[in-house]
Parts: structure tokens; sequence; C-alpha cells
């Protein structure tokens, strides 16, 4: 049986948590276009996304790869105007580190772990934007 330490299994714990959190606010945006109402529950999970972002240094912490999904996610969903220009942020931070600088290399990255464009239109455009603006 592998054994992890506390501080492996913490990390573990976080980077589980982070990608669950978007996971719920990703099948929310995949279910809209069907009109099925889970607009009213995506600030709540964008919220605790939030918590767990600001609370934690991610550096080293989760797979590059999954916090570029899970902030993508969380930037795309329905929260409101402080936690969205916070995920902004961070997004584009992480994404000028990571020398993604074009749409294209970014939904490269979120098709790497799961995304939709043809469902995901408006929260594609609005990752579209976000990489223009800066």
């Amino acid at each position: 049986m592998c054994r992890q330490n506390k501080d492996e299994l913490g990390e573990t714990n976080t980077e589980l948590e982070l990608f669950r959190l978007a996971a719920v606010l990703y099948i929310s945006a995949l279910r809209t276009p069907f009109g099925v109402d889970t607009i009213s529950t995506e600030p709540l999970y964008a919220s605790k996304l939030h918590d767990i972002l600001i609370s934690h240094s991610l550096v080293g912490e989760i797979s590059t790869l999954v916090l570029v999904w899970v902030l993508s996610v969380a930037f795309a969903s329905n929260c409101d105007t402080d936690r969205k220009h916070y995920f902004g942020r961070v997004l584009v931070d992480l994404l000028m580190t990571l020398d993604i600088a074009t749409y294209p290399r970014l939904k490269e990255s979120l098709t790497a772990v799961v995304w939709d464009e043809n469902l995901l239109v408006t929260q594609s455009q609005c990752l579209q934007a976000l990489l223009i603006l800066e």
C-alpha cells in the first residue's frame, strides 16, 4: 500500500476539491443550454472555489494544466464581479507565465482536460475576450 505523508495528502485533497468545484461549475454550464436551471447555484460553488484559491499557495501544489482549467471554468462561470476579476487576473498571470497568449493555445490546454466549445459558446467567448483585453 502506498502511503502519503500529511503534506502530500493535503496537496492532493486541495487539488481534488478545486477540480470537484470546477467540475460542478462546468457541468452547470453544460446543462444550461438544455434549459436546466443551474445558474442559481453557480455563485455558491464559485465562492467556495475562490475561498480555497485565496487560502492556499498553489505554486507546486496543483498541476498547471488542472489549474488553467479550474481558473478558466471559474472565470467563465456565473459569479459576482469581484470574483470574476480575481479569477481573470490569476488566470492571465498564469497564462503569461506559461507563455499562452492566444485563445487557440488556451483552448488546447482546456481540451486536454475537458472543454466543449460547441456547448460552451458564451464561456468560450468570455475567455477569448479576456485574452484580447490583455
